[in-house]
């Protein structure tokens, strides 16, 4: 059986990173098509697929490890598990989650873009 990245994290320094967010609630063909898309757009670019946490908007998520699975599992089947980074930073983030508070964390993370 592969092994099946979930939450794999790559040391945080200053880069320039592509981040695609989402609730993935669930994984779906789209998502797929746009992760695929993004590996081949940006070969050179770090991909981090970052599930949203907790959202005052979508209340009924699936949990968080079942849908950190889902994406290493689709990451293992569509071929882009070494190109793609399934990160549940955002995950760790307070609650509940949103897009400014994720991106003020990276960059004190020093992630800057």
């Amino acid at each position: 059986m592969k092994e099946i990245p979930t939450g794999n994290q790559p040391p945080l320094v200053p880069s320039e990173i592509i981040i695609y967010g989402g609730a993935f609630n669930p994984p779906t063909v789209a998502h797929a098509l746009a992760i695929a898309s993004l590996t081949q757009s940006f070969p050179d670019k770090p991909i981090w697929v970052m599930p949203s946490g907790e959202r005052n908007d979508k209340p009924e998520l699936i949990g968080e490890q079942h849908r950190l699975a889902m994406l290493g599992i689709m990451a293992v089947e569509q071929g882009w598990r070494d190109k793609v980074v399934i990160s549940d930073f955002e995950l760790r983030l307070p609650r509940p989650s949103n897009t400014y508070d994720t991106v003020q964390a990276l960059r004190q993370a020093g992630v800057e873009k």
